[in-house]
């Protein structure tokens, strides 16, 4: 005879999960009431925290909906809104406050939604707006918009102030919509795609999406094979000592050399792993693995560093093999523990700190080092540094990089410096790459520091020269003049051209998608530069269409990426060769010729899509 034990996990409202292991009985008294009050929910037509109507009566509200559109041929708008962070409220708050902060959130929506809308409560911090016919798609962004900002107020709880954003997914029924299924599909599709672009955001669902969209469906494809076909590979950058400029160890990073959009950093293509449990694991165990081996290449070598710090991904920190695999890989290359420093960042301590602490004594108590990785982009919580057992924090780049000149930013970093010295941990400073910052670094006597300053991240072979070196100078201040790279002549803008650019054809195959903006630095007839967050590369088989406005007339133009470099975080620039008939390029040329003449009388020159800054 089997016994079947209910699993509270699978049966509990997400955020209410329970941390223990789906065989465990209900011993509990408070799961075994949550759970009997979310059965009873599920039965009845409203949700009995928010009063509002919940999955089940939504369903037949859709439908119906569905049907009075289609008789009237007229739109309407179904709103997948998600409350980001509500899980780290009830971690950090208890379930208590967390519910008064879901109540009270899902009132400020129904003050907005008003008589445009109707409000449903469908799961723990998931709800669904079903939004009446707007006359087109950018009311319905504003719309959201509306109920975006309706919540960003902190809600006041006891003595404190809670800040709550929404994300919003948004789907627009019409007459050729199939039934409600893909109604609420798409806008949750649009939802993934809104919390990609950072909380408080909101995004439409479109068949053909952007080239963002286009670029993370390949990746999604793509990465299951990445490691078969040895793409997934590591590069180290230095950790140095600003006093001494000694070299007193490296960061291992991950990198996956795409063969269509080239080298994509971890923190682009970690979160597409962490879809798949499989590939997640896969590609962390082979980091963990192939940094155990180089260390035992480079004892062979005669290279003895201080420690090799390792940055995995806050999923794989839930999974119960982690300490098992990094011993076994420790004994299987004969290293020494002490020369491993795993990284864990706040966003892995929040879901589940049992475990995760528990991992982290394990792997203290056989020599392993642990650093808490982007101190203070989170919730930056001193406890984290007494309940675990941390060796060393790591300052973001995010505070490093306005440190000399952003007197804030700079208490901030005396603070945690100071704080953790109290402590007794060391302090790296991530993202150092000007004099000042090193300048500012050295006088709060900062342990140690990253950045290009001194190096970008390098092979195993370059990084094993920094060893036996020992020592890394900083590099000298150069300044480049701009290569020519166009035969024709340029004209320099005196704004940023706003451009909608777009995929037409991706190996030799012609592609459908939707636009991304980025903004045009100059134009000639021979090409373009311009200037997006978006990370591309220069590539024989991608040909992109460019669309924008110049005095009072609408170019389009197609070309390939011939050059890139990066300018800054998350700021990249581009230099495009058109693919342009002759006839065409006689009618460009006067266009920019008498542009060139009127910028050449007002330098203010602004008839076009330009973004006056």
């Amino acid at each position: 005879m089997f016994k079947i034990k209910p699993s509270i996990k699978r049966l509990l409202p997400k955020g209410k999960q329970s941390s223990q292991s789906n065989d465990d009985p209900l011993t509990d008294e408070s799961q075994l009431t949550g759970l009997i009050k979310h059965i009873s929910q599920e039965n009845e037509e409203y949700n009995t925290l928010t009063q509002l109507p919940n999955r089940y009566y939504s369903r037949e509200a859709i439908k119906k909906w569905i049907h009075e559109h289609e008789q009237k041929q007229k739109s309407f708008a179904c709103f997948y809104i998600n409350v980001d962070g509500l899980n780290q409220v009830n971690t950090n708050f208890g379930y208590e406050v967390g519910d008064v902060v879901l109540k009270k959130t899902a009132e400020k929506m129904k003050q907005v939604m008003n008589e445009k809308g109707v409000l449903f409560h469908i799961g723990s911090d998931e709800f669904i707006a079903l939004v009446k016919h707007l006359p087109n798609q950018a009311d319905y962004y504003q719309f959201a918009q509306q109920v975006v900002k309706a919540t960003e107020l902190p809600i006041k709880i006891a003595s404190y102030d809670v800040y709550i954003t929404l994300s919003v997914g948004i789907s627009v029924f019409s007459v050729d919509s199939v039934d409600h299924h893909s109604l609420v599909s798409n806008a949750h599709t649009a939802l993934k795609y809104s919390k990609q672009t950072g909380k408080g955001s909101y995004q439409i669902y479109a068949p053909n999406k952007n080239i963002e969209s286009f670029k993370l469906f390949q990746l999604e494809n793509d990465i299951r094979h990445a490691l078969s076909k040895q793409q997934i590979y590591i590069e180290y950058q230095p950790r140095i000592s600003p006093i001494t400029e000694r070299v007193l160890g490296a960061e291992a990073l991950i990198r996956w050399d795409h063969p269509e959009w080239g080298v994509i950093s971890p923190a682009e293509f970690i979160p597409v792993a962490e879809a798949n449990v499989k590939v997640l694991q896969q590609i962390d165990d082979f980091l963990l693995r192939s940094v155990c081996e180089q260390i035992n290449t480079w004892q062979q070598q005669g290279i003895s560093q201080t420690v090799i710090s390792i940055n995995l991904s806050p999923k794989r920190f839930m999974m119960t093999d982690l300490v098992d695999k990094i011993e076994s890989y420790i004994r299987e290359f004969k290293i020494s523990p002490a020369m491993l420093e795993i990284e864990v960042t706040e966003g892995a301590l929040l879901p589940s700190k049992k475990i995760v602490e528990q991992h982290l004594k394990r792997l203290q108590a056989i020599g392993v080092c642990i650093a808490l990785d982007d101190y203070g982009t989170g919730y930056s919580n001193v406890q984290y540094l007494k309940q675990f057992p941390i060796d060393t924090i790591k300052i973001d780049r995010e505070f490093t990089r306005h440190i000399a000149d952003n007197e804030q930013d700079a208490i901030i970093i005396k603070s945690i410096i100071d704080l953790a010295k109290g402590l007794n941990k060391r302090v790296v400073a991530e993202g150092i790459e000007t004099k000042d910052q090193l300048d500012m670094i050295k006088k709060f006597k900062c342990d140690e520091i990253q950045g290009y300053l001194y190096s970008e991240s390098v092979d195993s072979e370059q990084m094993g020269e920094f060893f036996r070196k020992q020592i890394i100078p900083p590099k000298q201040p150069q300044v480049q003049p701009r290569r020519e790279r166009r035969q024709y002549f340029r004209v320099q803008l005196p704004f940023s051209l706003r451009t909608q650019m777009t995929i037409l054809s991706f190996n030799d195959k012609p592609v459908s998608l939707g636009s991304s903006e980025v903004f045009v630095q100059d134009i000639g007839l021979g090409g373009l530069r311009f200037l997006t967050h978006l990370r591309l590369k220069s590539h024989e088989n991608i040909v992109y269409g460019f669309n924008t406005t110049i005095m009072n007339t609408n170019i389009h133009l197609s070309g390939k990426i011939v050059w890139q470099e990066e300018n800054g975080k998350e700021s990249f620039e581009y230099g495009v060769e058109f693919m342009i008939e002759e006839s065409d390029r006689d009618v460009l040329a006067k266009l920019l010729n008498d542009m060139s003449v009127k910028i050449k009388q007002n330098p203010a020159f602004n008839e076009g899509d330009f973004v006056i800054e």
